[in-house]
Order: structure tokens, then C-alpha cells, then sequence
């Protein structure tokens, strides 16, 4: 089974980091997101731009363009919810490892810088 490192950096400080399973196709990751119960991440890799999406206990959609604000949103099973836009600052994409660094703004404040890292580990001894 493929497993996947996803790593989560938020000015600077590590905030959320995990393995778990993945489930990979031609253009999409899907896998259980450890850091919340009973929520799940995929991202769905286009031509031009990546997107996030998060859902569960947890409803969360990003999309990532290079140098372009996107509209992004965010819902959770509290009630809270709202939202923001995203400046997505790099993509990096290179074998099995992608980072994503972005601002994300509200109000076009500046709330926060976001970096994202995922590295696949793919099973060779598949049976």
C-alpha cells in the first residue's frame, strides 16, 4: 500500500504532520486526514493549478494558482464558517514530493503564511 507523508508549516512552525495510506490515481490523492476525525483530503491535480479539498467533520476547498488569488472556504462541524482568499506564492512539483506555499488573506488582510509538503511513498512489493 502507498503511503503518503503530508506536512502542514504555518509561519514558520510545524502544525500538522502525519503518514497515512493513500490512494493514488492519474491526477488525485485521496487519504484519511489524522489530524481531525472522521475527515479526508484529496488533492486533484489539474493543468494549471491544484486543488484542496478537505471534508468530513471538516469542509475545507482551496485552490492553488501560481501567483493568483483564488477563493477558498471553510466549514466546520461547530458552525464555524467563512471565507478567504489564497495567493498561491510556489508550486513546486518534482517525482513523488509537492510543495505548496501560499498566503491566505481575509478582509485582503494578510492572516497568515501556509506551506504544505507531501512526499508519496509507493510500495514496490505491491501483491
Amino acid at each position: 500500500m502507498d503511503k503518503i507523508h503530508f506536512y502542514s508549516y504555518q509561519d514558520g512552525l510545524d502544525t500538522i504532520s502525519f503518514e497515512t495510506k493513500v490512494d493514488v490515481s492519474n491526477d488525485k490523492y485521496s487519504f484519511k486526514d489524522e489530524s481531525y476525525e472522521d475527515t479526508f483530503i484529496e488533492f486533484l491535480f489539474n493543468e494549471n493549478e491544484i486543488e484542496f479539498k478537505r471534508f468530513g467533520k471538516i469542509n475545507n476547498l482551496m485552490t492553488f494558482r501560481l501567483n493568483e488569488y483564488t477563493k477558498a472556504t471553510y466549514k466546520n462541524d461547530m458552525g464555524l464558517e467563512f471565507e478567504y482568499e489564497v495567493l498561491t506564492k510556489e508550486i513546486f512539483i518534482k517525482d513523488d514530493k509537492i510543495k505548496i506555499t501560499y498566503d491566505y488573506f481575509m478582509d485582503k488582510e494578510k492572516i497568515s503564511s501556509v506551506k504544505i509538503i507531501l512526499i508519496l511513498k509507493t510500495n514496490l512489493l505491491k501483491n
